[in-house]
């Protein structure tokens, strides 16, 4: 059992959860309570599921490895890396995302009738199983699609009470200092390549 939680499966697994609760949010969203009670219980499977996962990782100092190849185009190769830093982060997001998960269920029936429970469900999933991407992607454009997954749908949390004028325009100042965020990310992308490419000609 031990050795399908710290493999590829095992990972594949965690992702999932919060993907299926992602589209069962969706799949509720007329219905408030039911949206919200889907939503909550596959979110909380999900990061007691992380726990446990990242806790066999660092307790077998385990590394995971793995990748799935996009033909023809192999630069957007689909790739992790898990090891006992990457588990350690796994833990610390599985373990706010559980807390966050329990809250929310009593959270959000302030937002019965008012706003789409569906949506909301739907990018607190999608924010979470980013986070969960960026911390183990080990290609770069892999890492900068999650990055980019995780922004936008921070941002779409941040501004969904959107009657909040407040929300609005702190959703958009998030958004700014994203992207400037992801263009020192590229900027640093390109240096280190830049001086890869430097080294092994000088060698």
């Amino acid at each position: 059992m031990l050795e399908i939680i710290t493999s590829a499966v095992g990972f594949l697994i965690l992702i999932l959860l919060f993907a299926v609760g992602a589209i069962a949010s969706l799949f509720f969203r007329k219905n408030d309570k039911l949206a919200n009670l889907c939503s909550s219980a596959f979110a909380v499977a999900g990061s007691l599921y992380g726990l446990i996962f990242s806790t066999s990782i660092i307790l077998t100092g385990h590394i995971l490895a793995f990748y799935f190849s996009i033909y023809p185009f192999p630069l957007l190769a689909v790739s992790f890396h898990i090891d006992m830093l990457s588990a350690f982060f796994i833990f610390v997001i599985s373990l706010i995302a559980l807390f966050c998960s329990l809250y929310g269920v009593g959270y959000a029936k302030h937002f019965y009738k008012k706003y789409n429970l569906g949506a909301l469900g739907f990018f607190y999933h999608l924010l979470v199983a980013s986070l969960l991407l960026v911390v183990t992607a080990s290609n770069g454009i892999f890492f900068l699609i999650a990055w980019e997954i995780m922004s936008i749908s921070s941002y779409f949390l941040v501004v969904y009470d959107r009657n909040d004028e407040d929300n609005v325009k702190a959703g958009s100042l998030y958004l700014i200092m994203t992207y400037v965020g992801t263009a020192f990310i590229i900027v640093s992308f390109c240096f280190c390549i830049n001086i890869t490419v430097l080294l092994i000609l000088w060698r």
